[in-house]
């Protein structure tokens, strides 16, 4: 298994990617995630386990504390990622499926973070796809009031609400939201 860190990443957002499979290091990845679930570890270099190798020197240490979650970046290429205990459970759970594809079931993979400035991805390859962005569309919908109105009849409006929106605006930062 190799971890790798992609500034770039994908919508403006770095990535941190653990692929490779089946190894031994993706076996180690899971048991240390649980590890810290259960308390067993505070604190553990994710890039010094049996089986996991580092490009370009990555460093990126998993911590087991209460708080903010999320992927620090410290320096260019050291990391602080941070759960509490089931939060690591919940990322050993997202990684197992991936961890048990076949081979020939192409390119799997599954993000294990995306709360702070950096993404963690879990991959069978040196690869994923980002996730795709629903246009800004709005819905409209008819709401009816069943209460009559001051003439005795029902009322009724229209509203529009948007869906999951996840735009570009005109400079090119991504816009994300939801809109009612």
């Amino acid at each position: 298994m190799r971890i790798e860190f992609f500034p770039e990443g994908n919508q403006d957002c770095p990535a941190i990617l653990f692929y490779g499979y089946p190894s031994a290091g993706v076996v180690a990845l899971i048991n240390n995630f649980r590890l810290l679930a259960d308390g067993q570890q505070v604190e553990v270099a994710l890039h010094q386990l049996t089986g996991v190798t580092p490009v370009d020197d990555i460093h990126v240490f998993a911590t087991n504390a209460k708080g903010r979650n999320g992927v620090d970046q410290l320096s260019d290429t050291v990391f602080r990622w941070r759960r509490d205990r089931e939060g690591w459970l919940e990322v050993a759970e997202l990684a197992e499926p991936v961890a048990q594809s076949n081979p020939g079931e192409g390119t799997r993979f599954q993000y294990l973070e995306r709360k702070g400035r950096v993404n963690v991805i879990f991959s069978t390859d040196r690869a994923w796809k980002p996730p795709s962005n629903p246009p800004l569309e709005p819905i409209v919908r008819l709401l009816r009031n069943d209460r009559p109105s001051k003439n005795g009849s029902a009322t009724s409006r229209s509203v529009a609400i948007y869906k999951n929106t996840s735009h570009r605006n005109k400079t090119g930062n991504q816009v994300t939201g939801v809109v009612s």
